[in-house]
């Protein structure tokens, strides 16, 4: 039986490369509250976006505490064991995951170099990053359970993860500037389909935690005030 777990130095590239993805994204939206205070307002006192910079970046760095804090417990109570009998999953506040190899339909190797073990159902669905493999063990380990598939590709989820996400920016962006029924009806469309399914998808995953199940049950309210601003939109602002 061997058992893998993610330690301080592999918790510290995640770290690095969850930064490296948010930064930038803060630092846009400091960038817009400038130029939209800038070239919207003028003032010859204390400008207001830089009380407003000051607000947002102390709630970023609180925010970004937390959720590093809390990511450090997932990944750090993280392991996998792989053992004759099969594969087990366990980390803290999630479902731990246990698949017989005799249930293994297909172990996938993504393009970044981590490991998907699918089961017989689709919710069994083992989860591994690339940090476990770094000296090849867990691959060899892996093909003794059932043989890797490395030709071929990623699931959709993870090849537009981020294209479904600006998507979303997208369509919530046209739903409250543009007056056009036609492209209102549509991005709302799009946009309760998109939080629908992904609440869906988060409810039935066992590789979700207890805290975002929770937390995604805002989608439901998200979901309701943009039905609830389309019909306000299509019925009493917008014109033909």
């Amino acid at each position: 039986m061997s058992e893998f777990r993610i330690n301080e130095e592999q918790y510290r590239k995640f770290r690095r490369k969850f930064l490296a993805v948010y930064f930038p994204i803060f630092a846009g939206a400091l960038l817009w509250i400038v130029v939209m205070e800038t070239y919207t307002k003028q003032s010859s006192g204390f400008p207001a976006w830089a009380a407003a910079i000051l607000i947002f970046m102390a709630y970023i760095g609180f925010t970004l505490f937390r959720l590093l804090r809390r990511q450090r417990q997932i990944l750090m109570s993280y392991s996998v064991t792989i053992s004759s009998d099969g594969i087990t999953r366990e980390q803290a506040n999630t479902p731990t995951i246990s698949i017989s190899f005799m249930e293994i339909k297909e172990i996938i190797k993504t393009k970044k170099g981590g490991f998907l073990i699918k089961g017989l159902h689709r919710t069994d669905l083992i989860a591994i990053p690339r940090w476990l493999n770094e000296n090849g063990q867990l691959e060899q380990e892996l093909q003794k359970l059932a043989p890797i598939t490395t030709d071929k590709r990623d699931p959709l989820m993870i090849r537009y993860r981020s294209l479904l996400v600006l998507l979303a920016v997208g369509m919530y962006i046209c739903l409250y500037t543009f007056q056009n029924k036609v492209v209102i009806a549509a991005s709302a469309l799009v946009l309760v389909g998109l939080l629908g399914w992904s609440f869906y998808e988060i409810q039935i995953s066992k590789n979700v935690t207890t805290y975002r199940k929770r937390s995604s049950w805002l989608y439901l309210l998200i979901i309701a005030s943009i039905i609830y601003m389309t019909y306000i939109k299509l019925t009493l602002w917008t014109t033909s």
